[in-house]
């Protein structure tokens, strides 16, 4: 179920210290972050994202959500933003972040993890394999599902663009759906990992 993959990533967040880096709207996991305190910092283009409202009717998909710790809205009236242009911010961010206090702590590790079907994110995987840092792609999802095929069976993508990104990154497939009764292991993040590339 989504529900435990988003608790599994937090719980994982949550056990080594991570930083949650996404793009500001509703994905499921900001309820996670609150019951266990971890850092979740959201990035997005100003101009394409609404503010919540108090006590509102309906919600909508680009509108900033509670949960984050941080928000960081990029773009102004000079040079407006959309979504896509806050992938490069939120690369910059995680390494940042992962560079540790003014640099001089021991460098920790950037992983990408890619857990819906957002086309836009194909930018982050691009940022992620020109980094050098490894993307988990986690079942469920049309496109995890298209990396899981072309990974393990090699059957040609629809979409080149994700093909491509595949063969030039480091890409490991999560799945929890043989840890689907056992609740502890999903919410590690599942039990198997196919293969690595």
């Amino acid at each position: 179920s989504d529900v435990y993959k988003r608790q599994g990533l937090c719980r994982a967040a949550f056990h080594t210290d991570a930083v949650i880096v996404d793009s500001s709207t509703a994905t499921g996991i900001e309820k996670f972050c609150i019951r266990k305190n971890v850092k979740l910092i959201g990035v997005a283009p100003e101009a394409d994202i609404l503010y919540p409202k108090v006590n509102p009717t309906e919600r909508f998909n680009n509108e900033l959500t509670n949960g984050h710790t941080h928000f960081i809205l990029i773009g102004d009236k000079t040079k407006e933003k959309h979504w896509g242009d806050e992938a490069v911010i939120k690369v910059e961010i995680a390494e940042k972040i992962s560079a540790g206090k003014y640099g001089n702590k021991p460098k920790c590790k950037v992983v990408g993890v890619l857990l819906g079907d957002n086309p836009k994110c194909l930018k982050e995987l691009e940022l992620c394999n020109e980094k050098g840092w490894p993307v988990v792609s986690i079942e469920g999802s049309d496109m995890c599902n298209d990396i899981s095929k072309y990974v393990e069976k090699k059957e040609e993508l629809k979409n080149k663009k994700l093909q491509t990104i595949i063969d030039k990154g480091k890409f490991c497939l999560l799945y929890t759906s043989d840890a689907a009764d056992d609740t502890p292991c999903v919410d590690r993040g599942g039990r198997r990992i196919i293969k690595k590339k």
